[in-house]
């Protein structure tokens, strides 16, 4: 990610873009953290190693999880479906789904700081309930 200064800003929000060009607003910066570079860490190598596309494993690893019932994608391109469809012909190794279960595991507070954060400011108008609030929330201009 590029340092804010290096942000574009929207209509609505700033923005921040990666070399790669790929860009996050506000909300979505907001809840990465080393948590979630981790994740995308192990994702990386997990990757590497299988020689498949991320949304394989990820689906792979959520196919493998033994209280997963059913997986439910949602594509909105022909190349997308065809990149779920490929998780079906991954299997991953226990050491991989053991890698990813403690890498991406809640803590307790899971999630707190997203409603702190975002969902309290946007539902209470600035208001203070029972303790919890925030700034009002307010779109740029």
């Amino acid at each position: 990610m590029k340092s804010a200064s290096a942000c574009r800003h929207t209509a609505h929000w700033p923005v921040a873009c990666s070399p790669e060009g790929s860009c996050l607003g506000a909300l979505a910066q907001a809840q990465l953290g080393e948590r979630t570079f981790a994740i995308i860490d192990v994702l990386r190598r997990v990757v590497a190693e299988l020689g498949c596309d991320v949304a394989a494993v990820a689906l792979a690893w959520v196919r493998q999880r033994q209280e997963t019932t059913a997986t439910i994608v949602g594509v909105r391109s022909a190349e997308q479906l065809d990149m779920n469809l490929g998780s079906l012909g991954v299997t991953l190794p226990e050491e991989t789904l053991w890698d990813l279960d403690e890498v991406s595991a809640s803590d307790l507070n899971d999630p707190y700081p997203w409603p702190a954060a975002i969902a309290a400011p946007l539902q209470q108008g600035g208001t203070e309930i029972n303790g919890i609030g925030g700034a009002m929330y307010r779109r740029g201009r």
